[in-house]
C-alpha cells in the first residue's frame, strides 16, 4: 500500500514562503483565496482564475455552476475523492463540506503546493496517477498519455522508474459520496481500475469530458454499468465536463 504524501509539512499552523521573503499561513490562502502553483520560493501567490468564491462556484479548471449541482445532487457528505487533484483547486472545496477528502496527484510539484494550498486535517493526499493496472510509467507533460495521444497510450517502465500508478480498487476505499476525475485522457483507464469501487460506491462523479479526448467511451463505459448522466458543462463553448449519478 502507498503511503500518504506528508512533504514534510508538520501541521496546518505552519508558515510558509513566497516571493522570497514574506510568509503566509493557510488560514491567510483560504480567506484571500490564494494558490501556491509553484515551487520556487521566489514565486509569488496566485489568485483563483474563477470569480466565485468557496461553496459559491469551484474554481480555477472546474466548471460554472458545478459546485452548486453538487451541493444539489449530493445526498451524503462523508467521503470526497479527487482524481487528478493538481494543487488542489477542489480539494480545498470539497474538504470543507466533506468529512474526509482523499486525493491522487502523481507530480511532485503540484503535491508541494497541494500541502500548502489544502489544510490536511481531514484530508489524504496519494502522490500516484491511477489506471486500470499498477506500475510505473513516464508523464508526458501533465498526462501519462505519450505524444497528448487520444487513446491513452502508457509508456510503462521498470518498477521504481518514473512516477508510480495504482488502480482506485487497490485502495480498497469503503465508502465515496462524490468523485471528480480529471485526467486528460486516462479517464477510461481510471474507470476500469476503479470499477467494482464505483459499481460498490455508486457516488455522485464529475468527469472531464474535453472532445479532443474519446470521452464517449468513457462516458458509453460507465452509463452501462450504470450511472446517468446529469448534465453537461462547457468551456469556451465546447463540452468539458459531465455530472453523473446513480440509480
Amino acid at each position: 500500500m502507498i503511503e500518504q504524501y506528508k512533504g514534510g509539512i508538520n501541521n496546518d499552523n505552519q508558515e510558509f514562503t513566497y516571493a522570497l521573503k514574506k510568509k503566509i499561513t493557510k488560514d491567510r490562502l483560504y480567506n484571500e483565496d490564494l494558490w501556491y502553483f509553484k515551487t520556487n520560493p521566489k514565486s509569488s501567490l496566485r489568485p483563483s482564475r474563477g470569480a466565485a468564491k468557496r461553496q459559491e462556484g469551484l474554481k480555477n479548471d472546474n466548471p460554472l455552476g458545478g459546485w452548486e449541482d453538487i451541493l444539489k445532487y449530493n445526498k451524503n457528505w462523508d467521503v470526497a475523492v479527487d482524481i487528478g487533484a493538481r494543487v488542489g483547486e477542489w480539494s480545498r472545496p470539497m474538504s470543507e463540506v466533506f468529512n474526509k477528502v482523499i486525493s491522487f496527484e502523481p507530480r511532485q510539484k503540484w503535491c508541494e503546493c497541494f500541502i500548502k494550498n489544502v489544510k490536511m486535517k481531514d484530508v489524504e493526499l496519494y502522490q500516484c496517477g491511477l489506471s486500470n493496472e499498477d506500475g510505473w510509467a513516464t508523464m508526458d507533460g501533465n498526462s501519462f498519455r505519450q505524444g497528448h495521444s487520444a487513446d491513452g497510450v502508457i509508456n510503462y517502465l521498470e518498477e521504481g522508474e518514473g512516477m508510480q500508478l495504482k488502480t482506485l480498487d487497490s485502495f480498497n476505499i469503503p465508502k465515496i459520496d462524490f468523485m471528480k476525475i480529471d485526467v486528460d485522457g486516462l479517464e477510461m483507464k481510471v474507470i476500469l481500475g476503479g470499477e467494482a469501487t464505483l459499481l460498490r460506491t455508486k457516488p455522485v462523479m464529475m468527469i472531464e469530458c474535453c472532445p479532443k479526448f474519446n470521452y464517449q467511451e468513457y462516458c458509453k463505459y460507465i452509463e452501462d454499468l450504470g450511472a446517468k448522466h446529469i448534465k453537461d458543462y462547457t468551456y469556451k463553448n465546447k463540452l468539458h465536463d459531465r455530472l453523473y449519478m446513480w440509480d
